[in-house]
Order: structure tokens, then sequence, then C-alpha cells
């Protein structure tokens, strides 16, 4: 059975990251494209090139990502997706901290909710239960 959460979970932090990623951009980006702030060497030269290529590029490293999840067997694609899960989630916070200023205190709430998206993931893939339905 394929768990969907194996690819949402890393998909969602994604494209938080990426939507993080432009909206941290300076001022000076939106009128000079050198201008781009992005720490992933790959993805800030498409960053330089255009706001819609860093875009392209990162749905298509979600596609190429998740090609791999659903080609590993079971415990491979859950380290492989909490790995994703988990770089995204590191990305997401150095733009909260550092581009946003969000307090350190309020940035330590999306851990809780982080960890939990991990043991819901590890608990459906191990367990076989997450969007299974059952038969009456």
């Amino acid at each position: 059975m394929c768990n969907p959460c194996k690819y949402a979970f890393p998909a969602v932090l994604t494209l938080a990251d990426a939507v993080l990623t432009l909206a941290g951009q300076p001022a000076a980006y939106w009128r000079d494209f050198a201008k781009a702030d992005e720490a992933f060497p790959a993805f800030a030269e498409l960053l330089h090139i255009h706001p819609a290529a860093f875009l392209a590029a990162a749905l298509a490293w979600i596609a190429a990502y998740c090609l791999v999840i659903r080609a590993l067997p079971r415990w491979p694609s859950l380290v492989v997706s909490v790995s994703f899960m988990t770089g995204h989630f590191v990305g997401c916070l150095t733009w909260l901290l550092l581009r946003f200023h969000i307090p350190f205190p309020c940035v330590l709430l999306l851990f809780p909710l982080f960890a939990s998206a991990v043991v819901f993931l590890v608990h459906g893939v191990t367990k076989g239960q997450v969007f299974r339905i059952r038969s009456p």
C-alpha cells in the first residue's frame, strides 16, 4: 500500500521553503535578479535567472524525490522522505528566524508540529494504518 504522506509531508515543506525563499528576497532582488539571497547554490543560480525558473525547479525537485521515494522499499523510502522533510524544515526555520525575525520561542512551537508529522508518517508506514479504509 502506498502511503500518500510519504510524498505530501516533504512536498508541503518544500513548497513552504520555496514560498519563504521568494518572500524573503530583498527588495532589490525584484529589480535585479543578481541580488538573490539563497544558501543552496543550485537554487541561487536559478533565482539569478528568474523567480519562475526557481519555482519550476522546486516543482521538478519535488517530482524527482517523489519518484525516488516511490521506487524504494518501505524503510529506505521513509528515510528519504524524512530527510527531505528535515532539510526543508530547516530551510523554513532559517528564513523565519533570520529574514523575518520571528522570535525564537515562536519558532520553537513548530518543532512539535514537525515531530508529530514524522511520528505520524513512521507509525503509518510501519503499521500500514495511514489512510487505510477498513471494511465493515
